[in-house]
């Protein structure tokens, strides 16, 4: 698959869980998953310096005040950080296309 097909993002789902985030942190969060999403909706690596990166900030910005507040929305896994809504969304999304 050359692109990743198009995130069917649910906007009041996404308002309710980060009605508590800064702006910085939705910018963060947002782009986290978009990687996600442009990875086949696999994990992202667990790396700070990889994730400030992704969030286009300093990765002592990120590891100082950013990633506690984002990362909560995350699990681990052997490869990285997932949201399992992401990847729950781009299997089913990939079956019909």
């Amino acid at each position: 698959m050359p692109h990743a097909p198009v995130w069917p993002l649910s906007i009041g789902d996404y308002m309710q869980d980060t009605v508590t985030l800064s702006a910085e942190e939705h910018c963060a969060y947002l782009l986290l998953m978009m990687a996600q999403w442009s990875n086949g909706g696999e994990p992202v690596p667990n790396d700070p310096c990889v994730l400030a990166r992704i969030c286009r900030m300093p990765r002592r910005r990120w590891t100082q005040k950013v990633s506690r507040s984002v990362l909560r929305f995350f699990c681990e896994t052997e490869s990285g950080i997932a949201h399992p809504r992401i990847a729950e969304d781009f299997r089913r999304v990939a079956r019909k296309i």
